[in-house]
């Protein structure tokens, strides 16, 4: 039985893509070209944001973010579920994470829910929020006594939505291989401070250059993203309908892009068999976001009962089969 992925990159090529990337290659001129160029006014021209810098990846692009906003050994609010990469971003710049719980319905940051207990400190200097699998999140760019903190948004997950470019200081999209929007492997810098673009350039310039290589599949990726998102939406359909055993969504309160499709089963218990019979049946399992610290009531509830499921075009006619082992397992 062939293994099922649990993402693809959705990108179509042709051969005329083909040739133009060997020729791209030949041409010696990897970086700052044309494709990059024209990658960052498609971000600025979709979204209406001043500006859009291409990085090699979304990493790197939020270490950039908090040091072009000079945030730099602060105490920093962010969700316990997430990526790494958000805490990485943070560390490297020596600051100091300051944990809060996600809202149990949407699964973004919530941030009446500061967890006190694992804080060193209750208050914070600047704050990171995530677009969680694609659904937008959105929180006052001030402190809990009303003065405005740098606020970054992790929208990695985040090309497509509404507001994108005009939440926060700086918002950093991912454009690799798992997202809807793939470059391959890149990333998109967005603001709409014009001070802050020699220091974001310079930064990247220096340590998170992306390639035209790269540039000109993400621009081939953005122009095939609604055929995309058409198809996914068709898959969750699918899923809706062929899913009999109780199950939840994530609550979308403004905007999302779905790009991650994840559901809560009822219990542990009945997450934990469907992970062992994907796993039996040579389907690949994804179990976001394992949490970076333990304690957070809603974050390990929703932990302990989520599963992700592929959404990609290939699917459509594996949906039957995917569904009736999540029916049948555990009984």
């Amino acid at each position: 039985m062939n293994f099922i992925q649990f993402s693809k990159p959705e990108i179509k090529l042709t051969l005329n893509d083909m040739k133009e990337l060997g020729r791209i290659i030949n041409s010696g001129w990897f970086c700052k070209g044309e494709y990059i160029h024209e990658l960052e006014e498609h971000f600025k021209s979709k979204f209406g944001v001043q500006n859009a810098v291409a990085c090699s990846n979304c990493t790197q692009g939020l270490v950039i973010a908090f040091k072009s906003l000079k945030v730099k050994g602060k105490a920093i609010l962010l969700p316990a579920f997430t990526w790494p990469s958000t805490l990485y971003a943070l560390e490297c710049n020596n600051n100091i994470p300051i944990w809060c719980d996600i809202d149990i319905d949407s699964w973004d940051l919530d941030r009446d829910l500061l967890d006190v207990t694992t804080s060193e400190c209750p208050i914070w200097d600047a704050q990171i929020s995530v677009d969680t699998f694609g659904n937008e999140s959105w929180i006052s760019a001030k402190d809990k006594f009303g003065y405005d903190i740098p606020t970054i948004y992790d929208a990695a997950h985040g090309y497509g939505l509404n507001n994108l470019g005009h939440r926060g200081d700086i918002e950093v999209v991912s454009m690799s291989f798992t997202k809807p929007a793939t470059a391959m492997q890149g990333g998109m810098i967005l603001f709409n401070d014009d001070d802050l673009y020699e220091d974001i350039q310079e930064y990247v310039d220096l340590t998170a250059k992306t390639t035209e290589v790269n540039a000109y599949v993400g621009l081939k990726s953005v122009k095939q993203f609604d055929s995309i998102m058409k198809v996914k939406a068709e898959i969750r359909q699918m899923y809706r309908e062929f899913i009999t055993v109780p199950f939840t969504e994530q609550k979308i309160d403004t905007d999302s892009n779905y790009s991650t499709f994840s559901i809560l089963f009822n219990s542990e218990k009945k997450r934990n068999a469907v992970v062992r019979a994907f796993t039996n049946s040579n389907i690949g399992v994804k179990i976001y976001y394992e949490p970076l610290i333990k304690g957070l009531k809603n974050t390990d509830k929703v932990y302990r009962r989520i599963i992700s499921l592929p959404t990609y075009e290939e699917m459509i006619p594996e949906v039957k089969r995917i569904a009736k082992l999540i029916n049948d397992s555990g009984e």
